[in-house]
């Protein structure tokens, strides 16, 4: 975990996009909403979270960078996160 904290503040690695050419979209709403709320051992919340209702508006805006196909793939997605 600190080894990647350290790697992404050296600029080494970034987080991947949100948008088309990232993976969010393989994930359902639930998924992200809980990530983004709770944060996960590997991508670890910081600062404040958004509110949930905020958090919901902030997907509904990344789901328009995606393309017809992923939003359409991403509406059957119901698996868990390990």
């Amino acid at each position: 975990m600190e080894i990647m904290r350290a790697q992404v503040e050296a600029g080494l690695i970034s987080p991947p996009p949100h948008d088309r050419t990232g993976h969010t979209w393989q994930h359902s709403d639930d998924e992200i909403i809980k990530v983004a709320l709770q944060g996960t051992t590997q991508m670890p919340r910081i600062g404040n979270p958004p509110t949930e209702a905020e958090a919901r508006v902030i997907l509904a805006y990344i789901k328009t960078l995606w393309t017809p196909e992923q939003r359409k793939n991403q509406a059957g997605t119901l698996h868990a996160m390990p």
